[in-house]
């Protein structure tokens, strides 16, 4: 076959697909809704060295409070390896949990948060800035 019956061949099936029916499907969503809406506080606020209580507020999807869960709070320095906290949140009411942790160190801290309740498994990370 010559290069002028490819040529043609190549054009007619680029013809061919661009004219053809596109979908009619509604595009999907590239951001899943999230299983939980959780919420992150400080008292004091801003969070300063020494002390601080996090409050983690949990709703579910439709803003339902989300009680009796598991929630377990990881505190890590981001500038100085080796400095992390870890521990559970006590559950407050009305889908209230707390912590208190004792921030030894200003700057950049990254909060992890990890809450389990039967098959529901969800982490969300936090950035908190810890003044001197």
């Amino acid at each position: 076959m010559s290069a002028l019956k490819y040529f043609l061949l190549l054009v007619s099936t680029l013809m061919v697909v661009a004219c053809s029916p596109t979908s009619t499907s509604a595009p999907s969503s590239s951001t899943p809704t999230p299983a939980l809406i959780l919420s992150l506080s400080t008292s004091p606020s801003p969070p300063k060295m020494g002390e601080v209580e996090i409050i983690l507020t949990l709703q579910d999807a439709q803003g339902r409070v989300l009680e009796g869960a598991e929630v377990t709070v990881t505190a890590e320095h981001t500038d100085m390896s080796g400095m992390e906290m870890q521990g559970n949140a006590v559950e407050q009411g009305q889908g209230r949990y707390a912590i208190r942790a004792n921030f030894s160190m200003s700057g950049n801290w990254s909060i992890k948060v990890q809450v389990r309740k039967g098959e529901l498994s969800y982490q969300q990370d936090f950035a908190l800035s810890i003044m001197p």
